[in-house]
């Protein structure tokens, strides 16, 4: 509100202004209904994971006989972690192909 009163006392036309808010408003409405409508995080269950595995064919014998070379590309260009947690056994697989891409846009023309 204290913006409004200094762009009003600055001689700023009150109409103008209602309708600079108001297109403002209903921007952040779009905005806001896009971010909900965006698809939530998966998580797979062992069931499907297993499943899915099962699938592909026996990708461990592949591996296994592959190229170290190749196989470090292949799990640098995946981004491929794994954290071993010894007290449960366990060990959690991340991949994330996209981690380094970056969708850019200009925000008023850029700079």
């Amino acid at each position: 509100m204290a913006r409004v009163r200094k762009a009003l006392d600055a001689g700023w036309d009150p109409v103008e202004l209602r309708e600079q808010y108001n297109a403002a408003a209903a921007e952040k409405q779009v905005a806001e209904q896009a971010l909900a409508s965006l698809p939530t995080q998966v998580t797979l269950t062992k069931a499907q994971l297993e499943l899915w595995i099962d699938e592909l064919g026996d990708l461990g014998a592949a591996l296994n006989s592959a190229n170290p070379e190749e196989l470090n590309r292949l799990y640098g260009a995946l981004r491929l972690s794994l954290r071993y947690h010894h007290a449960n056994q366990t060990v959690d697989v991340e991949v994330d192909p996209m981690g380094d891409r970056v969708d850019k846009a200009c925000v008023r023309g850029g700079t």
